[in-house]
């Protein structure tokens, strides 16, 4: 599908940033710490990328084995197989089936946990990433977002990015904490041509909907907060 006016990521502090055209990020490594993160935080933006044929990188940090720990009938192996197959789908339906995915498989809900070693290798894993795929813009959740899963792969994007200081770095948030006030220098962009896309997309993802685990009353359900902020006419990118 064609692009009739090229998206723009649009500066809302223009005393501290310009606008600037999604065609100009280059190769870009989205780091999802769940399946679906990715498109929740930045389906309109994978959308436009595919349609600009900007190469697109997804890093799955984890591969969200945890969001029904009280399923006796679905197993983490099980809920592995589901997200992976309902974030192939979801990227189909943004278009963006080409979409390189790297998997870290890193423990669901205990990133925090991890060993020293275990967040080196991490780093390292994510700088070949960026360097063998030719990165230029990378995107993560904010380091504030509200789930220690999203800080922690934000604090290891930020050390990753250390051995390749030239890569620009922008945050999205899935989960803005209670109260934030939105500020500072951030950008802007126009979904509204691609949100249906989005909102199709984010229906595969039918096991963090209720629909597919019946067994774990308290395993995750999207709330309707989460589809309705994700689904607002902008998203918005924060440069770090």
């Amino acid at each position: 599908m064609p692009v009739n006016d090229p998206p723009v990521l649009r500066a809302l502090d223009r005393q501290r940033s310009r606008d600037l055209p999604l065609s100009a990020l280059g190769p870009i490594a989205i780091m999802a710490p769940h399946p679906d993160d990715e498109t929740l935080g930045c389906g309109g933006l994978i959308a436009f990328c595919a349609q600009l044929q900007v190469p697109l990188t997804i890093v799955a940090i984890t591969d969200g084995e945890s969001s029904h720990p009280g399923s006796r009938r679905v197993s983490p192996e099980q809920l592995i197989v589901w997200r992976a197959e309902e974030r192939a789908q979801a990227l189909a339906a943004l278009g963006a089936q080409a979409a390189q995915v790297e998997r870290l498989r890193l423990p669901d809900g205990g990133m925090h946990t991890m060993s020293t070693a275990a967040r080196q290798d991490c780093v390292r894993q994510l700088a070949a990433i960026l360097c063998r795929d030719r990165i230029q813009t990378v995107l993560v959740t904010a380091a504030d977002d509200d789930h220690p899963d999203h800080r922690a792969s934000y604090a290891l994007t930020r050390l990753a990015l250390q051995q390749k200081p030239t890569v620009r770095l922008l945050t999205y948030a899935v989960w803005p904490p209670l109260g934030a006030i939105a500020g500072g220098s951030r950008w802007s962009l126009d979904i509204e041509s691609v949100r249906e896309r989005k909102r199709t997309a984010i229906d595969f993802f039918v096991s963090q909907r209720g629909q597919i685990v019946k067994d774990d009353p308290a395993g995750f359900i999207m709330p309707a907060a989460l589809l309705s902020r994700s689904l607002a006419l902008q998203e918005l990118y924060y440069p770090d």
